[in-house]
Order: structure tokens, then sequence, then C-alpha cells
């Protein structure tokens, strides 16, 4: 138990609320791994027998502050080392996953990659790390689950292209175009300009379903087709020129994007005359202007070296106080990044940590900086395309994207996101 949960339980009204504090606390450092012990657990519940609950609790906290931690790894390339970390108690184990990566090293290369190289499909990160041939990945941002396409949340930025940008604003992870590993939460903007008439057509999202009065831009990272419905009208530029004037499921040029417009913002839509020029531009806030490689995720745990968990702030909810599988990627004091993956769901094996345990396991590792990923079933590493953990489910769960490394020996012929289309960054 740590000091500041001892605090809180002295701290608390220890006489007339014991029982629910110690019945939280034994279910946590004993029945997970003494499921005998339940039948007690009712007694103390229903009857509040004070004596034999602190008894188990002296038992559970005997347990759960007898433990070693035995750790293994092994250099993967020049930069890059992994730690397999076995931490915690008989009744409270955890296994940790852990990539160091010297990112400033020119050798190394990291950056996102996207499943099949498109938004709104999902692929198993170990298939995901061979098909590019990367060194080794994580799973990257939380998308839409049950739903098609299943989307990224936040933002994403690939090669400099903006792929994705919903407006929900959390913490994200970026590489600028010197290299240097960033996280914070960054306000963006997308427009596209009419020079000749004066005009700025300000966009609602990109490469994600076209809503009510909305304009959303389509890159060919989204597919062949808008795949929009008839109550909209379409443009489509090519070579930052006006081409075609259309309805709806426009085909996607590789060589340029679709602007889709419905409802109240087809008043736009005249603007738009055949062989018009229109520059799109995008712009992040102060910090992040030259950011070339970017993924959301969240919440913030890790601030200036410190435990700073933003689950509130960035509305994750309740469900994250518990224990669960967890992924997140770091950023230390001496210009490493972490690649961080616990293994969590498994009783025996390994419990999970909440977002306050991940980041002090963080900051022990020595991050500066750091933030979550996706978590849960989707939490997952693989070397080379083998996975190293135990995924919650028993089996990879497909994920969206991805954060991968190569390094410059490895084959990179097979890279993502070179093909044409996006947004490229511009600062106005």
């Amino acid at each position: 138990m740590s000091v500041e949960e001892s605090q809180t339980l002295r701290r608390s009204r220890f006489y007339s609320g014991v029982d629910l504090y110690l019945v939280r606390l034994i279910h946590r450092c004993v029945f997970l791994s003494f499921p005998g012990t339940h039948r007690l657990a009712r007694a103390t519940c229903t009857r509040t027998r004070l004596p034999v609950a602190l008894t188990c609790l002296w038992f559970g906290l005997w347990c759960q502050t007898s433990y070693g931690e035995k750790s293994w790894g092994r250099d993967l390339a020049p930069g890059i080392s992994y730690y397999h970390i076995k931490q915690g108690s008989p009744a409270w184990p955890n296994h940790v996953f852990v990539l160091k990566i010297n990112y400033t090293s020119p050798c190394l290369r990291v950056k996102p990659v996207l499943a099949y190289d498109h938004v709104g499909r999902l692929e198993r990160v170990s298939r995901l790390c061979r098909r590019v041939g990367a060194l080794a990945a994580i799973n990257g941002t939380f998308f839409s689950r049950g739903e098609k396409p299943a989307l990224p949340i936040g933002l994403v930025i690939v090669d400099g292209k903006v792929l994705q940008k919903t407006k929900l604003y959390r913490t994200a992870f970026g590489i600028t175009d010197r290299g240097t590993a960033i996280i914070g939460v960054p306000r963006a903007q997308l427009q596209v300009d009419l020079p000749h008439g004066h005009r700025t057509v300000g966009l609602w999202g990109i490469n994600r379903p076209r809503k009510a009065d909305e304009v959303i831009l389509y890159t060919s990272e989204y597919g062949t087709r808008t795949r929009t419905n008839p109550s909209g009208l379409e443009i489509v530029v090519r070579n930052g020129q006006v081409v075609q004037r259309t309805v709806n499921n426009t085909p996607i040029p590789s060589e340029g994007y679709v602007l889709s417009f419905h409802g109240t913002s087809r008043g736009m839509f005249p603007w738009f005359e055949l062989g018009e020029p229109v520059r799109r531009a995008f712009s992040l806030s102060a910090g992040w202007e030259s950011v070339v490689e970017a993924l959301s995720g969240g919440p913030r745990l890790v601030a200036e070296g410190r435990v700073y968990v933003g689950q509130h702030r960035e509305n994750f909810g309740k469900n994250y106080r518990v224990p669960n599988p967890r992924t997140a990627v770091g950023v230390t004091y001496d210009h490493k990044l972490l690649f961080v993956v616990v293994d969590g769901r498994q009783v025996g094996y390994s419990v999970g940590m909440t977002f306050t345990e991940l980041a002090r396991l963080l900051v022990r590792l020595g991050a500066k900086e750091a933030m979550g990923l996706d978590s849960g079933g989707s939490s997952v590493m693989s070397l080379r395309g083998t996975i190293v953990n135990r995924p919650s489910e028993g089996r990879e769960r497909p994920a969206s994207n991805a954060l991968a490394v190569w390094h410059l020996q490895e084959d990179l012929a097979h890279k993502s996101g070179d093909t044409p289309g996006g947004i490229r960054l511009a600062t106005e």
C-alpha cells in the first residue's frame, strides 16, 4: 500500500465507516488470489465483525507489502532496449513491458502507423509491425468501437499530414521536424482558403462521416470514396484547383481531396467554381507548430517529472480508477522515449494498474512527461511482429493505429504513410 493510500485510510471515519474501507482493501489485497475468503468477507460486510476484518486486513497488507521485483531484458538494436518487469506480490502481481528508445539517434525513426494505412480500419499490431517492417510497436489511440468506420479519437498526424481531427481535446504525443518529442494538449485549426475571392471556409473535421450542416474534408487515407449520402454537395480538388462539382459518394483523388457540404454549409458551395485555386491551411497551437507526427491519447500522467493524472479534465470517467491493462508513452529527462505496456485483468498473473499507479511507475522509469494510450484489451507490445505481453482477452484485439519504431538497418521499404494527400502543416 502506498503512503498516500495509508494516509487516506487513517483520515477516514474509522469507527463508523471502517467496514467499507476494509472490504475494499481486503478484496484488493487478498480475495483475488484467495477465493475461499469471500465467505468471510460477506460476514464482515453484513455483521461488521471488526476484529476479523482487521485480521484479514493485516494478512492482506502482509501479502501486499511482502513483494519483490524482478526484471530482465536485452538490447534490440543500438539505441533500443527492451525490459520485462515482474513486480508486486502473490496477491497483487503485475507484469510490465518496457521499450526505452533513444529517439534522437539518426539511426532510429518513430512514427504513428494507421491500420492498413487508412483511417477507419482496424489491424492487429503484430501484423502491422510485420507489414511495415518495424522493429517494435505498441497500440495507439482510442477509437470508436462498435461503429463503422472505427475512427481514431482526437488528432492524428502522419508524415506532416493531418489525417484525423475531432472536437474532443485530449493529451497528444508529437514529434517535431527536428526530432524533438512533445506531450501536451494542442489546439488545432483547419480551413481552406479561396485566394481570388478572399474567402475562408472553416472545416468541421477530416476523414469522418459528415453530420448536419458540416463541411468535412476527405483524403485518400479515408478510402476510395467519401461514402456520403445524397443530402450534400461536394467539390473535388486536385493539385490545388477545383476540378469537379458533384453531389455525393465522390471518388477521392490520391493527389487531392474532396470537400463535402451539408445543410446550411451548402451556401458556400457556389464559391468553388471550376478552375478556382484552393489552398489548405492547418495550424497548431504554440509549441506544436513544427510537429510532423502526432497521436492523441490521454490522460496526461506525468508533468515535469511528477504524477499528474488528468482523467477528469479529459473526460475519462470513473472506470479508469480501477486496475486495468494499460499502455503509455513517456519522454525521459535524458531524451529517450518510453513505450510501456502493463498486463491486467488476469488473476494470479497480472492485475493491471490504475492511472495513478501507472504514473508512479513512469516516474520511477525516469519519465519527465507521459500520457496514456488506448488500454484494456487493446494493450499490446509487438517485437518484430511477435506479441511479448499477454492481452487480457486471451487474443490480440485489432487497433486503429500504432506507434512504431524502426532502425535504419531494418527494412524500410514498406514504411507507412507515404501516399499523397492529406493536409500539410502550415502556420498562418
